[in-house]
């Protein structure tokens, strides 16, 4: 069996902050490139990893619009749920644009165990109780999750280790979404793949190149197909994010050298004028320290 897998669409009607492209044009352009790839590439099944959507609801003319080009694959859809899917709650799917696509009948729910094509395929929906022992249990050829699996320790509580995953499986292969930086850890015995996310709704995934992955089960071979997007540079509004992380940062030294400083709270703001000026901030820098303090002492 040759199969694409698929990382998280994040598929959404609302424009993402700091893209400056035709955001919804360019999601539609990547699912025509999937498209193109299934075709080339004589794909039998499409798996999407989770997230197939940003947000649980979206407007009535984009899951209609998506149900056709999803129509266009021309091979069977399976996908397990994430979290973003269902805004954390799993059982709710069916109320979801996602559920949407399963009661078409275009995309099917995968879940615990199914033979498709001769071979047993797990599928592990988000969980907040996600742990070891979810892969230990009927393990199938290959396991796809929805859960947070990273390469090397992250700064999250909630994940696992693709080497812990691989010594609990001991044989076969793990195909996960969720986390959105592509990656692969391979021993002799087992595969624990991610694609990464598809469309990028956030500048921190602005060096992300959207891929799939293609994997034929007959030799084990797998391969990751760029979907050739547009440059992350050319879709974020960089100019504009590098001039607030600027701002913020000279706001929280202004805001040190605020707390250094001995005033009476009646002269507050025309300390933290005195000292804007002192250390040539900007004046909208110094206005949204007046602001946070006003509330500050709104809330005290």
């Amino acid at each position: 069996m040759r199969f694409f897998a698929v990382g998280d669409l994040q598929l959404t009607d609302k424009i993402p902050i700091r893209r400056k492209d035709n955001f919804i044009d360019a999601e539609f352009k990547k699912l025509k490139s999937i498209g193109n790839l299934v075709r080339e590439n004589h794909v039998d099944v499409l798996f999407l990893l989770g997230d197939v959507f940003d947000y649980s609801t979206v407007s009535l003319w984009f899951i209609n619009r998506i149900v056709q080009e999803f129509k266009l694959f021309n091979v069977p859809v399976y996908s397990i749920v994430g979290n973003h899917d269902v805004a954390g709650r799993v059982e709710g799917v069916h109320e979801t644009a996602l559920g949407n696509l399963f009661e078409t009948g275009i995309v099917k729910r995968l879940s615990l165990v199914q033979y498709i094509n001769g071979i047993c395929v797990r599928g592990i929906d988000y969980t907040t109780n996600h742990n070891l022992d979810l892969y230990k249990a009927d393990p199938g050829d290959i396991i796809l999750s929805h859960n947070m699996i990273v390469p090397t320790p992250f700064p999250y509580t909630d994940y696992l280790l693709a080497c812990d995953v691989a010594n609990i499986i001991k044989k076969g292969v793990v195909i996960c979404g969720h986390y959105h930086i592509p990656f692969e850890y391979v021993n002799e015995n087992v595969k624990v793949l991610n694609p990464g996310v598809i469309v990028r709704t956030d500048i921190t995934e602005i060096d992300t190149d959207p891929s799939v992955l293609l994997f034929n089960t007959a030799d084990q071979s797998y391969k990751f197909l760029s979907l050739n997007s547009s440059r992350g540079v050319d879709v974020f509004n960089t100019e504009e994010y590098n001039k607030d992380k600027v701002d913020e940062l000279n706001l929280q030294d202004f805001i040190s050298a605020i707390r250094s400083t001995q005033f009476q709270v009646c002269d507050i703001e025309a300390t933290v004028q005195r000292i804007g000026k002192d250390l040539n901030i900007e004046d909208n820098v110094i206005k949204e320290v007046i602001r946070r303090v006003k509330i500050a002492k709104v809330s005290a």
